[in-house]
């Protein structure tokens, strides 16, 4: 497993690209299985190829302030719940602050319905690597399912978007809705002991399917 950092020149206003590649074996191609822009303030910790301090890890390693599973699930709560009890475990971060104010800005304008959102780790597609100083980089995957469900005497639910549009395959819903998310995302978990919060380095959310439900 590779992960890096590349940008296309040196223009300072041009956001370098996070990837992370898998080779199943020796005679297979690399499989680019993360790739998003670095979020603003990120840091990517330094990581020398061949370094002997540097090897794969599994979803549940120790040695670290979390395990990447655990740190993912904790990243799903934080964003999911602005007053998370996990929130303190992570460094400010621009991402955080966008998906909570697109979340509350979604409540307030979902006519009348009723807005919730379960966020789950996406099994298989968790990936690790440890850095020199004991931490790890992480790219993972979390599944977010927003559900509207409609009041009674609600109005219909409006689209928002035109993608919103083509995926429901309506302007509107006199029924309940849910959309559901794949949200990428790559962070740094420092050590065990250290008093370093866990950073996002890159992260996303990709609309993958709009559907009226029961």
């Amino acid at each position: 497993m590779i992960s890096v950092v590349t940008a296309k020149d040196n223009d300072a206003n041009t956001l370098p690209q996070a990837l992370t590649l898998v080779q199943k074996s020796a005679r297979d191609n690399y499989k680019v299985v993360f790739a998003g822009q670095m979020l603003p303030n990120s840091s990517f910790p330094g990581i020398a190829v061949g370094d002997p301090a540097t090897k794969q890890l599994t979803a549940d390693a120790k040695d670290l302030q979390m395990t990447p599973e655990k740190a993912l699930e904790a990243l799903g709560d934080v964003l999911t719940n602005e007053d998370s009890k996990q929130k303190g475990k992570f460094a400010e971060s621009e991402f955080i602050k966008a998906i909570h104010a697109a979340q509350k800005s979604e409540s307030e304008n979902a006519d009348e319905a009723k807005v919730s959102y379960k966020r789950s780790v996406t099994k298989g597609d968790t990936f690790a690597v440890s850095t020199p100083d004991g931490g790890a980089i992480v790219a993972g995957k979390l599944d977010n399912k927003a559900l509207f469900e409609r009041t009674e005497n609600a109005d219909p639910l409006k689209s928002g978007d035109k993608l919103t549009e083509q995926l429901l395959g309506s302007s509107s819903s006199n029924g309940n809705v849910e959309s559901t998310y794949a949200e990428p995302v790559m962070f740094y978990i420092p050590a065990s002991g250290s008093e370093d919060k866990i950073q996002l380095i890159s992260a996303d959310q990709v609309l993958l399917d709009v559907k009226e439900v029961d």
